[in-house]
């Protein structure tokens, strides 16, 4: 290592372990070893934005994008008045009329989405070679020994470039680790960049924040949480792993204190070399809520939405599978309790073809099902993954 370079670690070091001691010692976890930094890069509805470039008289009025009988994406505004991706049509325009409010209804134009994707992304890589794909609006960008001031000026050329291009904008995360940086545009949007240097921000930030807002916390972690008298990050952030272990599992438990302290771990993994060894499958799960469970058409719509999210990123990755498995989840967590799987005659990534397949085997599941009152999740998973290699090794330009 260039002894410049040594200096730097050295120095980064140094600091983590000053940080470090000023944290409680209840709240001590792994080590960071601190050479990198990371940018996260997100799309503000992003959908919506592609499409108030289209049609300029939607900017400011509610929106949803619909797939099929589902909720596929939603503007601010929409989701201001409650209306949420995932979320049944027929219940969001229920929200619109019962607050008075004009709903602009837009059919999915995935095709359109992928290609403003691809062009995002592209930005991404040509600004720093270390990026990994993360979702279809969404990157991650990774700079070895870089001053904070680097990341900042890295940040504020990309939003300008694809405003300047594509018509949208991104918010920008910095921080020591990708969770910390994905925590800055989770609640620092749209349109802006926030830096989260250390402990110090981190906790200013975030601390006094209600636990369910961090990243990857949903309203089951929050009242497992809640019944250990911890409500918000900094009391979660004073707990110990084996405080939580009666409640969650041991790796849970682990992430839990990390994530409310910004250390959670998550591998990097850069664009070239997911396009080499893609994972074995790609999916995504969906809840029920607890007045629709029995209902095969509310199964059925969760479904749909969870099809649309692991279609999209396959696309945006130019994978393909030709394994379809569908499960029904009847425990508050673990693995699906019961599954379907069908082997397609061909390699697909899409929506058409996953959401045939997959509804296909959710009504022969719920037809075997004594307990359909009892199921709480539905999912999807495409397995026997492979990569569009041409597409993928399309090298950035330097």
């Amino acid at each position: 290592m260039p002894a410049r370079g040594l200096q730097l670690r050295m120095q980064l070091e140094d600091t983590v372990r000053r940080q470090t001691a000023q944290m409680p010692k209840r709240a001590l976890v792994t080590a960071l070893q601190i050479s990198d930094k990371y940018q996260h890069i997100d799309g503000d509805q992003f959908y919506v934005a592609i499409e108030r470039v289209r049609h300029p008289g939607l900017a400011g009025k509610p929106v949803v994008i619909r797939y099929k009988s589902i909720v596929s994406a939603t503007s601010y505004e929409a989701r201001a008045l409650g209306i949420k991706a995932g979320m049944p049509y027929a219940q969001a325009v229920e929200i619109a009329v019962r607050e008075k409010a004009g709903l602009a209804v837009l059919p999915s134009d995935t095709e359109t989405y992928v290609a403003v994707s691809n062009s995002l992304i592209q930005m991404a890589k040509e600004a720093n070679p270390e990026t990994e794909v993360y979702s279809i609006d969404e990157v991650f960008c990774r700079y070895p020994q870089a001053d904070w001031e680097d990341l900042e000026e890295a940040g504020r050329k990309i939003m300008t470039r694809v405003h300047d291009e594509l018509g949208v904008t991104v918010s920008v995360g910095n921080g020591l680790t990708k969770y910390s940086a994905k925590m800055c545009t989770k609640h620092f949007k749209p349109n802006r960049m926030t830096t989260c240097r250390d402990f110090s921000d981190y906790a200013r930030m975030f601390h006094k924040m209600p636990v369910d807002d961090l990243h990857g916390v949903g309203e089951k972690t929050a009242e497992k949480l809640a019944a250990l008298n911890i409500h918000t990050v900094e009391s979660l952030a004073e707990s110990q792993p084996w405080e939580l272990r009666p409640t969650f599992k041991e790796k849970w438990s682990n992430f839990l204190v990390a994530a409310a302290w910004g250390t959670a771990r998550w591998e990097f993994v850069p664009w070239y070399v997911q396009a080499i060894t893609p994972p074995k499958s790609v999916g995504n799960t969906a809840g029920l809520q607890f007045r629709m469970r029995g209902s095969l058409e509310a199964a059925a719509e969760a479904l749909i939405g969870a099809v649309v999210i692991t279609s999209h990123r396959m696309q945006v990755h130019n994978y393909t599978g030709n394994t379809i498995t569908v499960g029904l989840r009847y425990n508050t967590a673990g693995s699906m309790d019961n599954t379907n799987q069908q082997k397609l005659n061909m390699h697909t990534n899409s929506e058409e073809r996953i959401v045939g397949a997959a509804l296909s085997m959710l009504t022969k599941l719920y037809d075997e099902t004594a307990e359909r009152q009892a199921i709480n999740r539905v999912g999807v998973k495409v397995s026997g993954i492979k990569a569009d290699m041409p597409l993928q090794l399309e090298f950035a330009k330097t």
